[in-house]
Protein backbone atom coordinates (compact mmCIF):
# COMPACT_ATOMS: atom_id res chain seq x y z
CA UNK A 1 0.00 0.00 0.00
CA UNK A 2 1.26 3.48 -0.81
CA UNK A 3 1.09 6.43 1.55
CA UNK A 4 1.43 10.19 1.27
CA UNK A 5 1.90 11.76 -2.15
CA UNK A 6 5.26 13.15 -1.11
CA UNK A 7 6.66 9.61 -0.73
CA UNK A 8 4.86 8.07 -3.70
CA UNK A 9 7.28 5.91 -5.64
CA UNK A 10 9.87 6.07 -2.85
CA UNK A 11 8.36 4.05 0.01
CA UNK A 12 5.56 1.61 0.77
CA UNK A 13 3.97 0.52 4.03
CA UNK A 14 2.55 -2.89 4.88
CA UNK A 15 -0.35 -3.91 7.09
CA UNK A 16 2.19 -5.83 9.20
CA UNK A 17 3.82 -2.59 10.33
CA UNK A 18 6.78 -2.59 7.95
CA UNK A 19 8.13 0.25 5.81
CA UNK A 20 9.85 -0.54 2.52
CA UNK A 21 12.18 1.71 0.57
CA UNK A 22 11.53 1.11 -3.12
CA UNK A 23 14.25 0.49 -5.68
CA UNK A 24 15.26 3.75 -7.34
CA UNK A 25 18.14 5.80 -8.61
CA UNK A 26 19.13 8.78 -6.55
CA UNK A 27 21.55 11.62 -7.29
CA UNK A 28 25.09 11.16 -6.05
CA UNK A 29 27.30 14.17 -6.81
CA UNK A 30 30.89 13.06 -7.23
CA UNK A 31 33.71 15.42 -8.25
CA UNK A 32 31.35 17.65 -10.20
CA UNK A 33 29.85 14.72 -12.11
CA UNK A 34 26.14 14.15 -11.67
CA UNK A 35 26.00 10.41 -11.22
CA UNK A 36 23.05 8.33 -10.10
CA UNK A 37 23.32 5.72 -7.38
CA UNK A 38 21.00 2.72 -7.55
CA UNK A 39 19.18 2.10 -4.30
CA UNK A 40 17.99 -1.44 -3.74
CA UNK A 41 14.41 -1.86 -2.54
CA UNK A 42 14.38 -3.23 1.00
CA UNK A 43 12.46 -3.30 4.25
CA UNK A 44 13.65 -0.50 6.49
CA UNK A 45 14.31 -1.77 9.96
CA UNK A 46 14.04 0.60 12.85
CA UNK A 47 16.74 -1.67 14.34
CA UNK A 48 15.83 -0.75 17.86
CA UNK A 49 15.67 2.94 16.99
CA UNK A 50 13.11 4.16 19.49
CA UNK A 51 12.34 7.74 20.35
CA UNK A 52 12.28 8.85 23.99
CA UNK A 53 8.64 7.77 24.32
CA UNK A 54 9.47 4.21 23.21
CA UNK A 55 8.07 4.25 19.66
CA UNK A 56 9.97 3.06 16.59
CA UNK A 57 10.88 5.84 14.24
CA UNK A 58 12.51 6.16 10.83
CA UNK A 59 13.98 8.91 8.72
CA UNK A 60 12.45 9.11 5.26
CA UNK A 61 14.11 11.02 2.45
CA UNK A 62 12.53 12.98 -0.37
CA UNK A 63 14.26 15.40 -2.73
CA UNK A 64 17.34 15.52 -0.56
CA UNK A 65 15.61 16.37 2.69
CA UNK A 66 15.14 14.05 5.64
CA UNK A 67 11.99 13.85 7.78
CA UNK A 68 11.59 11.76 10.93
CA UNK A 69 8.38 9.77 11.36
CA UNK A 70 7.04 7.34 13.93
CA UNK A 71 6.28 4.01 12.31
CA UNK A 72 2.87 3.60 13.96
CA UNK A 73 1.70 6.95 12.58
CA UNK A 74 2.82 6.04 9.05
CA UNK A 75 0.97 2.71 9.25
CA UNK A 76 -2.22 4.19 10.72
CA UNK A 77 -2.25 7.04 8.20
CA UNK A 78 -1.96 4.57 5.33
CA UNK A 79 -4.49 1.96 6.42
CA UNK A 80 -6.87 3.15 9.13
CA UNK A 81 -9.62 5.63 8.28
CA UNK A 82 -9.89 8.58 10.66
CA UNK A 83 -13.27 10.20 9.86
CA UNK A 84 -13.45 11.90 13.29
CA UNK A 85 -9.94 13.34 12.80
CA UNK A 86 -8.68 11.95 16.11
CA UNK A 87 -5.11 13.11 16.84
CA UNK A 88 -3.54 10.09 18.58
CA UNK A 89 -2.92 6.45 17.82
CA UNK A 90 -3.47 3.79 20.46
CA UNK A 91 -1.65 0.46 20.53
CA UNK A 92 -4.47 -1.84 21.63
CA UNK A 93 -2.18 -4.42 23.26
CA UNK A 94 -0.05 -1.73 24.94
CA UNK A 95 3.13 -2.73 23.08
CA UNK A 96 4.48 0.44 21.47
CA UNK A 97 6.60 -1.49 18.98
CA UNK A 98 3.74 -3.68 17.66
CA UNK A 99 2.69 -1.67 14.62
CA UNK A 100 0.41 -4.16 12.86
CA UNK A 101 -2.81 -2.48 11.71
CA UNK A 102 -4.91 -4.82 13.86
CA UNK A 103 -3.16 -3.39 16.92
CA UNK A 104 -3.62 0.29 16.03
CA UNK A 105 -6.60 2.63 16.34
CA UNK A 106 -7.14 6.38 16.19
CA UNK A 107 -8.13 7.95 19.50
CA UNK A 108 -8.30 11.13 21.53
CA UNK A 109 -5.92 11.91 24.38
CA UNK A 110 -8.67 11.07 26.87
CA UNK A 111 -9.42 7.71 25.20
CA UNK A 112 -5.70 6.91 25.18
CA UNK A 113 -5.35 7.72 28.89
CA UNK A 114 -8.40 5.65 29.82
CA UNK A 115 -7.00 2.69 27.85
CA UNK A 116 -3.60 3.08 29.54
CA UNK A 117 -5.14 3.27 33.01
CA UNK A 118 -7.50 0.32 32.45
CA UNK A 119 -4.66 -1.85 31.19
CA UNK A 120 -2.07 -0.96 33.81
CA UNK A 121 0.11 0.95 31.35
CA UNK A 122 -0.02 4.20 33.28
CA UNK A 123 1.73 4.64 36.61
CA UNK A 124 -0.56 5.39 39.53
CA UNK A 125 -0.10 6.03 43.21
CA UNK A 126 3.30 5.28 44.65
CA UNK A 127 4.47 3.88 41.28
CA UNK A 128 4.74 7.50 40.13
CA UNK A 129 8.38 8.31 40.73
CA UNK A 130 7.67 11.77 42.17
CA UNK A 131 5.03 10.56 44.63
CA UNK A 132 5.78 11.57 48.22
CA UNK A 133 3.03 9.41 49.67
CA UNK A 134 2.45 5.68 49.91
CA UNK A 135 -0.90 3.88 49.88
CA UNK A 136 -0.52 3.43 53.63
CA UNK A 137 -0.10 7.23 54.03
CA UNK A 138 -3.23 7.90 51.97
CA UNK A 139 -5.32 5.50 54.04
CA UNK A 140 -4.00 7.10 57.22
CA UNK A 141 -4.81 10.61 55.91
CA UNK A 142 -8.38 9.58 55.14
CA UNK A 143 -8.73 7.93 58.54
CA UNK A 144 -7.32 10.95 60.41
CA UNK A 145 -9.62 13.25 58.44
CA UNK A 146 -12.67 11.31 59.59
CA UNK A 147 -11.40 11.84 63.15
CA UNK A 148 -11.48 15.62 62.62
CA UNK A 149 -7.86 16.43 61.82
CA UNK A 150 -7.48 19.58 59.71
CA UNK A 151 -6.00 19.54 56.21
CA UNK A 152 -3.25 22.01 57.14
CA UNK A 153 -2.07 19.90 60.07
CA UNK A 154 -2.17 16.73 57.94
CA UNK A 155 -0.24 18.55 55.20
CA UNK A 156 2.50 19.47 57.67
CA UNK A 157 2.56 15.98 59.12
CA UNK A 158 2.97 14.31 55.70
CA UNK A 159 5.09 17.08 54.14
CA UNK A 160 2.68 17.86 51.28
CA UNK A 161 0.43 20.78 50.37
CA UNK A 162 -3.00 21.19 51.96
CA UNK A 163 -4.48 21.08 48.45
CA UNK A 164 -2.98 17.59 48.05
CA UNK A 165 -4.66 16.50 51.30
CA UNK A 166 -7.98 17.95 50.10
CA UNK A 167 -7.68 16.10 46.77
CA UNK A 168 -6.98 12.84 48.61
CA UNK A 169 -9.95 13.34 50.96
CA UNK A 170 -12.32 14.21 48.09
CA UNK A 171 -10.92 11.24 46.11
CA UNK A 172 -9.84 13.41 43.22
CA UNK A 173 -6.36 12.02 43.85
CA UNK A 174 -5.55 8.42 44.74
CA UNK A 175 -9.02 7.33 43.58
CA UNK A 176 -7.96 3.72 43.14
CA UNK A 177 -7.60 3.23 46.93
Amino acid sequence: MKFGKIYEGLYQVSNLGKIKGLERKSPMPCNGINAKRRRIGKILLPSGAKNKKGYYHLSLYCKGSKTNHTVHRLIASAFIPNPENKPQINHKNGIKTDNRIGNLEWCTLQENMIHATNNGLRARGEKITTSKLTEKDVLEIRNLNTQGHESKKLANQFNVYASTINRIISRKAWRHI
